[in-house]
């Protein structure tokens, strides 16, 4: 990465992380932070619409019966399934809430000479 990368986004790593993890949004207003929130959430809502439209030209084209998707029932492995995905998306996302400021990653000793 340039140094102007460096310089407009200042919170990208550029190299291993050998210290502290960055805190991200230190520099962050509260309403930056809230248009992120709004940004994020209509995405979600787009995706929905999406999904519902792309469901009605499905049902309109006979590919799939109407209902269908609601209508639909998982078996117990499925089931299990997609309860273990949403256990580890639920994780992953609420994870970096609690996670240390110090790097999980270790750099050896060698690598940390070469970056200084």
């Amino acid at each position: 990465m340039t140094n102007e990368m460096d310089e407009r986004y200042p919170w990208v790593p550029t190299g291993p992380i050998t210290g502290v993890e960055p805190a991200l949004l230190r520099d962050k207003r509260p309403d930056e932070l809230a248009g992120a929130f709004f940004a994020l959430a209509s995405e979600v809502y787009v995706l929905r619409d999406r999904m519902r439209t792309l469901e009605n030209v499905l049902e309109k084209a006979g590919v799939i019966a109407e209902n269908a998707i609601e209508d639909a029932e998982d078996d117990e492995s499925q089931a299990r399934a997609r309860e273990d995905e949403a256990r580890r998306f639920s994780h992953r996302v609420l994870n970096q809430f609690y996670r240390p400021a110090t790097s999980a990653s270790r750099v050896g000793k060698k690598v940390k000479d070469m970056l200084d």
